[in-house]
């Protein structure tokens, strides 16, 4: 193998055509050279190990939602051939930096292989609960690592799907109101506004804490009215009720010809009537409707 003296020198190309350059310092080879030979033009003939380059990608920003779920998808390029990476699926390693984080964490999502070096990587809604952006990287022994992508989470808005569940419930709101009766519904609780103010005026203020309570205190009212109306000599007809019941009712003492006679109350203790007979003459002594 032949041998390189001199002053050392630095690529100043990557290898291209099977030469590489080494500027205008001149290098000497020692012992045999077939390929690898230098010359003084500054050019080492080949062949060389090919070298796969790093490949470049464009940083991608995708938009997500905070805590809604998403997939995203991910292409893993070989380090040894440059072509897509397949049956990685499960030894990818996921890392995550959320928005204000000073390092990555890993994390699991549910990894699916699509083919052709690209995964689609499913990110939960706990990778996605912080606001702002998020980076993510993905790594494996034998690709090239993948650290272009960030998500940035905002928050919800209205969606189309969300539009259609209003429309829907407000067509449903609809149906049941009915069409209207005037130019609008407005313009019917307002016509119906002025008929109940129409009818309230009529009716007038209640006396005691509304018109239901009043309609339910009548007939209360009226009993005691009746009840407290003189019917006869300053006894009304809540004192003749309680004597008759004594008369008809209540315990009494007669005797079974002339003599005094007495009635009792309901209660069985008050004297209601008092009163004596001779012959065909009945006299009332005692009438108490206390």
């Amino acid at each position: 193998m032949a041998t390189l003296t001199g002053t050392t020198v630095t690529p100043l190309d990557p290898p291209k055509e099977g030469r590489v350059q080494y500027g205008a310092t001149t290098v000497t080879a020692q012992g045999p050279s077939l390929e690898g030979r230098v010359y003084n033009s500054g050019y080492l003939v080949g062949p060389f190990p090919s070298v796969v380059p790093r490949p470049t990608r464009s940083s991608r920003v995708i938009q997500a939602v905070q805590s809604i779920a998403l997939n995203i998808r991910v292409y893993m390029q070989l380090r040894s051939t440059g072509g897509g990476a397949t049956g990685l699926a499960a030894s990818l390693t996921v890392e995550l930096s959320k928005a204000g984080a000073v390092s990555f964490s890993t994390i699991t999502p549910v990894t699916t292989e699509l083919g052709n070096g690209w995964y689609d990587l499913a990110l939960t809604t706990t990778h996605l609960n912080t606001l702002g952006v998020a980076a993510v990287r993905v790594t494996g022994t034998t690709v090239f690592p993948n650290n272009e992508i960030s998500v940035n989470i905002t928050t919800a808005s209205v969606s189309s799907v969300d539009l259609t569940a209003v429309n829907t419930n407000l067509s449903a709101v609809s149906t049941k109101i009915g069409t209207p009766a005037g130019a609008s519904v407005s313009a019917d609780l307002i016509t119906a506004a002025t008929a109940l103010s129409a009818v309230s005026t009529k009716i007038g203020t209640p006396a005691g804490a509304s018109v239901v309570a009043d309609i339910a205190a009548v007939p209360a009212a009226a009993a005691t009215t009746l009840v407290n109306t003189v019917l006869e000599a300053g006894y009304t007809v809540g004192d003749i009720l309680k004597l008759l019941a004594a008369i008809g009712l209540g315990n009494a003492t007669v005797p079974e010809s002339d003599g005094s006679y007495t009635f009792t109350g309901l209660d069985g203790t008050t004297v209601r009537v008092q009163g004596s007979k001779s012959g065909d003459i009945r006299t009332i002594t005692t009438l108490n409707a206390d």
